[in-house]
């Protein structure tokens, strides 16, 4: 499995490393939301000193980007594991799936079932959080790893409705969650996030000026406080009640 994927499953599972008095034991690691940057592949020499606090590091492939900037990216050395973003999908990019050297990819709901089937690959399947309940559903029971909620209409700051499209996703798939967001969010909206399942965040830099504020959300991200490991709804299972048929009439029995 991909590092970043396996991160990923056990922080959904509430999974963290053993605590014992035995020598070499390793002290409890506390589960925290990932932060996922995303770039350009151009960007990448320029910003690469940026990107220490990141969880995981998602290059940006389109239809012009070269192959190599991606594999440079998936093979830095002690770095945090690399993926590309394929955001369009041809013949070329594909080919580039089939054959990249990453830790996972982000891709389309349009790209060819056989194109992502390489062994211990990370799939992450992008989709649209305003999607019908039937189409999340139907997401979660695909073969992939994780899925990514992005939106239509770009990414504004957290406001009531988006956070309901986030709770319905999490409510209708039972994969790890990462959830696209800007670097204006705070803590307020990354709890919010957090509380509602979603293991990940993916915020996008496109120069040093927005490098800047990855400080600040790993900050915010690891002074969130820990949500209850799962939220279960109560359910009670309906039982049938079977009404005692009433009583006719004393009168209208001796009459008849």
């Amino acid at each position: 499995m991909s590092r970043f994927i396996d991160k990923l499953t056990h922080l959904r599972q509430g999974e963290s490393r053993p605590i014992g008095f035995a020598i070499g034991a390793a002290s409890s690691e506390k589960n925290r939301m990932q932060m996922v940057v995303s770039l350009k592949a151009s960007d990448l020499d320029e910003l690469s000193d940026s990107l220490g606090s990141a969880d995981a590091v998602l290059v940006e492939i389109n239809k012009t980007t070269d192959n190599s900037e991606l594999e440079k990216a998936c093979k830095l050395k002690d770095g945090p594991p690399g993926g590309g973003w394929f955001k369009a999908v041809d013949k070329k990019t594909q080919k580039n799936i089939s054959s990249t050297s990453c830790d996972f990819v982000v891709f389309p709901a349009d790209l060819l079932l056989a194109t992502a089937q390489k062994e211990k690959l990370g799939r992450i399947l992008e989709l649209d959080a305003s999607w019908s309940d039937g189409m999340l559903r139907a997401a979660g029971e695909l073969p992939v790893d994780a899925v990514l909620l992005s939106w239509q209409n770009g990414e504004e700051s957290l406001n009531y409705n988006r956070l309901m499209l986030v709770q319905r996703a999490a409510s209708l798939i039972s994969k790890p969650i990462l959830v696209l967001i800007t670097g204006s969010y705070g803590a307020a909206e990354l709890q919010a996030l957090w509380d509602t399942g979603v293991s990940g965040v993916v915020v996008e830099v496109t120069d040093a000026k927005s490098a800047e504020v990855l400080a600040g959300l790993r900050k915010a991200i690891d002074g969130l406080k820990t949500p209850d490991k799962v939220k279960k709804t109560q359910t009670r299972p309906l039982i049938p009640r079977l009404q005692p048929e009433a009583p006719q009439n004393q009168d209208e029995e001796e009459d008849d």
